[in-house]
């Protein structure tokens, strides 16, 4: 008989330091939630629990928080170890808090997904979840001024303050073609690229721009990402060395139709400043245009390079919405990787 991979069981005080290192992981904490505090309360509240689950050696590898509120379910904290993300292990926690609910009788299960957390929207629809158009309030009875002066003196400013900018545009720009650089780039489309590759390519292009998310995906992730027939890589090369990448998403939405969103654009450290940024976005925007789509769209942020934003503009992109969001510092998430000084300057 196969042993299961894990054991889910209930979260127990000496779990303190293994679930907090596992939340860091998953750029799942912030400074004003304590897990000590998070925890006790979980095991003080009725019709509440923190469940962990823990592999064959012991070690913890997730978790997932559920209560019920004598109105309705909730669960928070769903956390699994990066290197283990894909697995099947985040729809096993899932369905066990959901076994939990039931089982007190709870009518109905709700979560909360922060703005700097949009990518898991689309997994918990797979899991039959869908947006509850509700605004959520909130206002602190809990004084944080000790927890935030205790965070800052341990690990220091562990937020950032980000503002994304969403565009897009409904027709290829009519201009003259955009003259080809000094250095006479090629373009080379890559139809099956290795996950090591686009590691490569996004690593680099974002070690200064603080990319983080696809650096915690496991490599099935990513293969999974970049074997559908919608996405599209495409470098510029220089003398046979990448300078550069883009790549393209096509999306289907019944309302509007075909989206291509052009989810990845960025230019090599060593070849940004000698004129190549405006041809190579000239290049993708022209090929996102040829898969006929209704619309184009990227979007951009505040961590990204100075000139992004105007680049986009320049080519036709129009602002369409603008956020700022809190997230955690990734240089602060040893399994993100982020060399000492990366970052904006």
């Amino acid at each position: 008989m196969q042993l299961p991979q894990w054991v889910i069981r209930p979260a127990e005080a000496a779990d303190s330091e293994a679930i907090e290192g596992l939340w860091k992981a998953c750029a799942l904490t912030v400074w004003y939630n304590e897990v000590e505090f998070d925890l006790a309360l979980y095991r003080d509240t009725p019709n509440a629990e923190m469940f962990v689950a823990v592999d064959l050696a012991s070690t913890l590898i997730g978790t997932v928080g559920v209560g019920c509120d004598g109105h309705r379910g909730w669960l928070f904290y769903l956390a699994v170890a990066p290197n283990l993300q894909g697995g099947g292990l985040g729809r096993a926690l899932v369905a066990h808090a959901e076994t939990y609910l039931k089982g007190i009788g709870a009518p109905k299960i709700m979560l909360m997904i922060r703005p700097s957390n949009q990518r898991v929207v689309k997994w918990y629809e797979r899991l039959g979840y869908h947006e509850d158009k509700t605004l959520v309030m909130a206002k602190w009875l809990r004084d944080l001024t000790e927890v935030k002066a205790k965070r800052q003196k341990t690990d220091g400013p562990a937020e950032l303050s980000v503002t994304v900018s969403y565009l897009h545009q409904n027709a290829l720009p009519q201009g003259p073609e955009v003259a080809l650089p000094k250095s006479a780039p090629l373009l080379v489309d890559v139809p099956a690229p290795s996950v090591a590759f686009f590691r490569y390519l996004y690593n680099t292009v974002g070690e200064e721009n603080l990319w983080w998310e696809k650096r915690l995906m496991p490599d099935t992730a990513i293969a999974g990402m970049l074997n559908r027939d919608t996405n599209h890589l495409t470098i510029a090369t220089v003398g046979g060395e990448p300078a550069g990448f883009f790549m393209l998403e096509e999306e289907y939405d019944d309302e509007i139709g075909k989206t291509v969103d052009l989810a990845y654009f960025g230019l090599m450290p060593s070849f940004i400043g000698v004129g190549l940024g405006k041809w190579l976005l000239d290049k993708a925007l022209k090929r996102a245009w040829s898969h006929r789509p209704k619309r184009v769209t990227v979007n951009t942020c505040t961590l990204d390079h100075p000139r992004a934003l105007g680049l986009y503009q320049a080519s036709g992109f129009e602002i369409v919405r603008q956020q700022t969001n809190i997230i955690a510092d990734p240089r602060l998430l040893p399994s993100a990787g982020f060399k000492e000084g990366s970052g904006p300057k």
